[in-house]
């Protein structure tokens, strides 16, 4: 029992690391060119 606290409190304090690296990924993602991909997509189907 005391171990499985243990592993939670972990995981809990491991979070912030988990949740800065989700964000650098957004970060590297970059959103603009994805829209202008999509944008082009759509340009070619509706041909």
């Amino acid at each position: 029992m005391f171990k499985t606290k243990l592993n939670t409190w972990n995981y809990i304090s491991n979070l912030p690391n988990k949740l800065s690296d989700v964000s650098m990924l957004f970060d590297r993602i970059d959103l603009k060119k994805i829209d202008e991909e999509v944008l082009e997509l759509q340009q070619t189907s509706s041909r």
